[in-house]
């Protein structure tokens, strides 16, 4: 808006997921964007570009509606201020690939490799071998609208063209942008690519990527490759639910959750960590359902790293549509967007919406299942207790998602145990703050105030920051209050060995300046 009031005749567009797909809103809203584009818009914004060439040089913002009526996936304004929207090509943003030119192979970024004032800096890169989605998650912006359910790759040569570009300029972490790599055979060979540059540069030294859904063999294949090579350090599997009703309102009941378990074994025994991705606040689940979720995950893959998000609406997915928000009841709450791991910052706010409610989950269910998932996550994926749990679960078949849930109401003894109720306390209160105020996600610790992390985390830097003895005096004296309490007849010496050898692998830093966080 400043830059118009500065600038009349500038030409402002808007574009991106943000966009809703042919829904011309932004405009009505806001009377200084003068175009919008839907969808992918190389293509498109390379003919909008080509079609500025004949707007006479100082002439009004307002566009001439004979320049723009043959640019496809916008909608804009014509000389008359009336808003006009141009037809809809699917495939315009993805087709012929290849002749979208590639910043890191046209020199748009050689001025900054190769100067000697940016000679000490690191870099790392996004990439993509091909575009496209061939399921419809409903939660997703991926595999819907102008990306479409056909997958279309970028050419062997011009991947293995910027493989080389990256490695041979030194970028340390390499993204890959695909929706599932390791959906095509030819990801082998792509994997063997990064190898191969990698022997003779040294570079990239990482890769990460977002794995295909149902390739089990083939992602087996190249998890080995990429990890003998040390270019890897885990593979995530989304799993999301194992709830079967769930999974049909979402649309992955085509991607089975029994073969993620077959191939979290496969790739356990090469030697990779891997982890998963949980969504809490699908519709169709509820607290139970999320605590047998929690349950089965780690009753199949006891030392998997769950990562639980919470479940987030995104313009052009099904879910954002309004006939299935009426269909399942969704209530949402629009809180401030945050990132674990990132210095705090009040210069930009950014904000999403959360499902807090639907048919099946009132507002209360959903706090219990953050909160629920806040406590696996610390007792579990932090570590903490996982040699504990497991203990428990083939010793005296204690069920996972029972013991966590202990924890998470508060059935213990809270008096006596004073470190661990306020700590679910403290998770309880962050979720409240959450859900009732909008406020963000993550939250720095007070010894580290310059630095956010995600909550379950900060449980995990309270005990090692001197309270690690404290912590396992009460974590003892709970497991004992909860085997007790479910009249199970246990083993002292064993449970106390046990904990002996739980203690042993999480460090102890009293002073926090033993441990510097950058």
């Amino acid at each position: 808006k400043e830059i118009k009031n500065k600038f009349p005749n500038a030409i402002i567009v808007f574009g991106g997921y943000n966009i809703e797909i042919n829904n011309i809103t932004y405009l009505e809203k806001y009377d200084f964007i003068d175009v919008l584009f839907f969808g992918s818009a190389e293509k498109s914004f390379s003919m909008f570009l080509e079609s500025l060439t004949f707007v006479p040089v100082g002439s009004s913002s307002k566009i001439k509606e004979d320049f723009l009526s043959d640019v496809p996936n916008i909608a804009y304004r014509d000389k008359d201020n009336k808003i006009l929207k141009t037809d809809l090509l699917w495939e315009t943003g993805s087709d012929l690939l290849d002749e979208q030119t590639s910043p890191y192979l046209d020199g748009t970024f050689d001025n900054i490799i190769k100067s000697s004032e940016y000679k000490d800096w690191k870099f790392q890169m996004i990439f993509e071998t091909n575009r496209g989605c061939p399921y419809k998650c409903t939660f997703c912006a991926w595999g819907v609208g102008f990306l479409s359910k056909k997958v279309k790759n970028f050419s062997l040569e011009r991947v293995e063209d910027i493989i080389k570009w990256a490695s041979e300029n030194k970028i340390e972490f390499m993204c890959n942008a695909d929706a599932n790599f390791g959906i095509f055979e030819r990801d082998v060979e792509i994997s063997k690519l990064l190898v191969k540059y990698k022997k003779l540069n040294g570079y990239p030294e990482k890769c990460v990527f977002t794995w295909a859904k149902n390739a089990t063999d083939r992602l087996e294949k190249i998890a080995r490759i990429l990890y003998e090579s040390d270019s890897i350090k885990n593979v995530v599997l989304a799993l999301q639910t194992t709830t079967e009703g769930v999974l049909e309102n979402i649309r992955r009941d085509n991607i089975g959750f029994k073969h993620y378990f077959d191939l979290y074994k496969k790739i356990k025994d090469i030697g990779v960590a891997v982890s998963t991705d949980i969504i809490v606040g699908l519709p169709g689940e509820t607290y139970n359902s999320f605590k047998i979720n929690i349950d089965t995950l780690i009753n199949e893959a006891y030392d998997i790293n769950m990562r639980i998000y919470q479940c987030a609406i995104f313009t052009n997915t099904e879910m954002f549509d309004k006939s299935y928000i009426d269909k399942f009841e969704i209530k949402t709450k629009k809180i401030k967007l945050s990132v674990a791991h990132v210095h705090d910052s009040d210069e930009f706010e950014e904000t999403v919406d959360i499902i807090v409610e639907h048919d099946t989950m009132t507002v209360s269910d959903y706090k219990k299942m953050v909160v629920f998932g806040y406590v696996a996550q610390s007792l579990h994926t932090s570590k903490l207790a996982v040699h504990v749990m497991y203990h428990l679960h083939t010793e005296y078949d204690i069920n996972y998602g029972d013991f966590l849930e202990f924890f998470s109401d508060k059935k213990f003894n809270t008096n006596k145990n004073e470190f661990i109720s306020n700590q679910i306390d403290k998770l309880i209160s962050s979720v409240n703050s959450t859900v009732d105020d909008g406020n963000e996600n993550c939250e720095v610790h007070t010894n580290y105030e310059s630095m956010l992390w995600n909550r379950y985390e900060l449980w995990y830097i309270d005990v090692i920051l001197g309270n690690k003895e404290k912590f396992y005096n009460e974590l003892l004296a709970v497991t004992v209050e909860f085997l007790k309490s479910n009249k199970i007849n246990f083993n002292k010496k064993i449970l106390l060995e046990t904990f002996k050898y739980q203690q042993s692998v999480i460090p102890d830093y009293k002073n926090k300046d033993e441990h510097k966080f950058n």
